[in-house]
């Protein structure tokens, strides 16, 4: 979580490179279609796990790991995010609404990569 971040309110952020967007993209897409098992996808030397039977949007946040709690329609909502983001010719991001630890999650190509926040957030 990046405090501050988003017009002064905190926001959750996931920026990566397109490799990594196409690497999230799939795993929450696998999850999607296997939902008696969580999936996960590791990168960076953080481990993302996909839980994709919640009723509400949350995102936990750990030292070596991301849990991502998502119910159906915001999965496909991330997902439709994530492919206009690897159809940009250029830097982008999208808003999503989720629930905790705060109210909005940026999806992000090619920003915030040589920043030192993009260290703390892993992906």
């Amino acid at each position: 979580m990046i405090p501050e971040f988003y017009f002064g309110d905190d926001a959750v952020l996931l920026a990566a490179d397109r490799e990594g967007i196409d690497a999230f993209e799939r795993a929450l897409s696998d999850a999607a279609g296997k939902k008696e098992l969580p999936a996960d996808l590791s990168f960076e030397g953080i481990r993302h796990e996909f839980d994709v039977r919640e009723p509400e949007t949350r995102v936990e946040l750990h030292e070596n790991s991301v849990i991502w709690h998502l119910p159906d329609q915001k999965v496909s909502e991330i997902l439709d995010k994530l492919a206009s983001l690897q159809a940009a010719s250029h830097p982008s991001h999208h808003y999503v609404d989720i629930d905790s630890p705060a109210g909005t999650l940026i999806l992000s190509v090619d920003e915030y990569l040589d920043s030192p926040i993009f260290v703390s957030v892993g992906l």
